[in-house]
């Protein structure tokens, strides 16, 4: 099997914990509001943590978005979360570093791209499983089930380790040889 190659993306320093006003802990996700991504999970899971200094800073946008934001609203944690929007490219890096905590729910991620962007950035990731893991170092992922309750508590043992272990970012240029490689291999066949 050859892996994808992983992103990686540049903080320019810019606080955007500051720039929201969040005190406490931040845990961010970005992504489509898609059935598919678990955002009502990792919201359910915001209401289970019970954690005033905890603030869930959701990014991008989707069909569910409005329904994202009435769950929150009945679940009385509009405090805890802050819809964002599509954030730009070029500010991923400075989202990242600026979380505590990047947290992918989705219920089927074959590589997970916003995981590698996070560990590049130095954030602590907590997500489902995805084909991501299997090319990390073990330690890399807080690795959780599909379910609020699995996901809250992924979160504290996030909250309470330390940075994440360094990590060999897989270039797009390392890819472009293993395929070369591959290639010669079965013409010498």
């Amino acid at each position: 099997v050859i892996y994808n190659g992983f992103s990686s993306v540049e903080p320019t320093g810019r606080d955007v914990k500051a720039e929201l006003g969040i005190d406490g802990e931040m845990l961010f996700f970005i992504g489509r509001h898609t059935h598919q991504k678990g955002i009502d999970h990792l919201i359910y899971a915001m209401e289970k943590l019970r954690r005033d200094d905890v603030t869930l800073v959701v990014g991008g946008t989707g069909h569910l978005t409005e329904q994202l934001k009435t769950f929150v609203d009945l679940l009385d944690i509009e405090e805890r979360v802050e819809f964002v929007g599509y954030v730009p490219e070029p500010e991923l890096g400075d989202y990242y570093a600026s979380a505590d905590v990047f947290v992918s729910p989705s219920l089927s991620e074959p590589f997970g791209i916003t995981i590698v962007e996070a560990l590049s950035a130095g954030t602590r990731v907590v997500a489902c499983e995805s084909g991501a893991a299997e090319v990390l170092p073990e330690g890399c992922i807080v690795e959780v089930e599909p379910d609020s309750g699995s996901i809250a508590d992924g979160i504290d043992e996030a909250l309470a380790a330390g940075p994440p272990p360094d990590y060999e970012e897989r270039t797009w240029e390392t890819v472009a040889d293993e395929h070369v490689e591959f290639y010669h291999d079965i013409m010498e066949e």
